[in-house]
C-alpha cells in the first residue's frame, strides 16, 4: 500500500487502517456526487462473507496494517498490508472480437492472469481497490516486472482474470467466409479464425466472438466445441502448438 502525507504534519509510530470501499461525500458545490466504484478485471463477483485480515464496518471493510508506521510531512511510502502464498492462479491467452467482420492484419492476443480470491483459492480476502503489479521469474529465477493492471473494490469470492499486456508471438486474425440472409430477422454468420503461435511450447487461446442477438442465436456448425460467455458472446478454447497455428471454423445464425 502506498501512503502518502501531505496534511502538514508528521505521524510518529501510527496505527494505520485503509478502508475499502468508495465512501460519498458531498461535492466542492454542496451538490450530490456519485461514487466511483470501478469493476476492472471482476469477471463474476463475490459470494463469501470476508475472512481475511478485513473488518466490516457498515459496508466497507478496514483493513489494519500489521505493523505501526511512521510517516513524514510530503512523504510517500510502501508498506506491506497483505502476503498469500500459494495462491491458485493461472495464466492464459485472450482474444476479444466485438463484431463479425475481416480483419486484415492480424493481433495480438492478451495475456492475464485468471484467479479467485476465494477461501479454497488460497487468498480468501476482501481486495480494496488498487492497482495490481504482475512478475514473473525469468530463466535465472529473478523476478521481472511484466505488467499491471486495475482493480475495484472486489469482495471475497469472487473471480478475476487481470489483464497486463499483450502476448508478443500469440496473434489471432478472424476472417468472415460468408453472410447469409436467413431471413428478414436472421443472419447466418461463417466465421474463419486463423491462431498463430511463435512460442517455444504449446498454449491454449480463449477466443471470444460478440455482436450475436440473445438467446435466438444457434450454432450450426464449429470445429470446436463453444460455451456461451453472455447473451451475446460465444467463447471457444482453442490449443495451438508450438511454432504452429490452429484455424478456428464457426457457422452460427443469430436475429430475433
Amino acid at each position: 500500500m502506498t501512503l502518502t502525507n501531505s496534511s502538514g504534519t508528521s505521524f510518529v509510530n501510527a496505527d494505520t487502517k485503509l478502508v475499502a470501499g468508495e465512501v460519498q461525500l458531498s461535492g466542492s458545490n454542496g451538490g450530490y456526487q456519485p461514487p466511483y466504484n470501478p469493476s476492472q478485471g471482476m469477471v463474476r463477483g463475490g459470494t463469501e462473507s470476508n475472512t481475511g485480515p478485513g473488518r466490516a464496518l457498515g459496508d466497507y471493510y478496514i483493513y489494519s496494517l500489521p505493523e505501526r508506521t511512521t510517516i513524514a510531512q510530503n512523504q510517500t511510502k510502501q508498506v506491506s498490508f497483505l502476503d498469500a502464498n500459494g495462491v491458485s492462479a493461472r495464466k492464459v491467452f485472450e482474444w476479444n472480437a466485438a463484431e463479425l467482420v475481416t480483419a486484415t492484419q492480424p493481433s495480438h492476443a492478451e495475456t492475464a492472469v485468471d484467479f479467485a480470491n476465494s477461501s479454497g483459492g488460497g487468498l480468501g480476502s476482501g481486495l480494496p481497490a488498487g492497482v495490481v503489479r504482475i512478475y514473473e521469474r525469468d530463466p535465472a529465477g529473478a523476478p521481472k516486472f511484466v505488467g499491471e493492471t486495475q482493480i475495484g473494490h472486489t469482495p471475497q469470492g469472487s473471480e478475476l482474470s487481470l489483464k497486463f499486456g499483450d502476448a508478443f508471438d500469440v496473434t489471432v486474425q478472424p476472417t468472415l467466409t460468408a453472410e447469409t440472409r436467413v431471413s428478414n430477422t436472421r443472419t447466418r454468420y461463417a466465421m474463419s479464425y486463423l491462431i498463430r503461435n511463435a512460442k517455444a511450447e504449446s498454449v491454449t487461446v480463449e477466443v471470444r466472438q460478440s455482436g450475436y442477438f440473445g438467446r435466438n442465436t444457434k450454432v450450426i456448425s464449429e470445429s470446436l466445441p463453444s460455451r456461451s460467455i453472455d447473451a451475446y458472446t460465444l467463447g471457444w478454447s482453442v490449443p495451438v502448438p508450438a511454432n504452429g497455428q490452429t484455424t478456428l471454423t464457426s457457422v452460427v445464425e443469430t436475429g430475433w
